[in-house]
């Protein structure tokens, strides 16, 4: 299926298991650029040797999204390095 998100920047919150990191899968398969997001290092970690492992490179950013400055750093930080979120 071609969902026309191929170069699309796309930004997952939660994105280091479960629903989360199998959405990494599935947009990274249609061609996008995924940033990945979790409070917890440790999870990003395992996360992106699990998508590097199928040959997904995603950008991973530790980020407490109840605090809206890491939030907002979150953001910044994906699109200075990946460009504007499109997801």
């Amino acid at each position: 299926m071609d969902l026309g998100l191929n170069d699309t920047v796309v930004l997952i919150t939660g994105g280091s298991k479960g629903i989360g990191l199998a959405c990494a899968q599935g947009f990274a398969a249609e061609g996008a650029r995924v940033a990945i997001a979790s409070r917890q290092r440790e999870h990003l970690e395992q996360a992106n040797a699990t998508l590097q492992a199928v040959g997904v490179q995603p950008m991973v950013v530790a980020a407490d999204l109840g605090d809206p400055e890491q939030a907002a750093r979150m953001v910044r930080e994906v699109e200075s390095r990946l460009g504007p979120v499109g997801v």
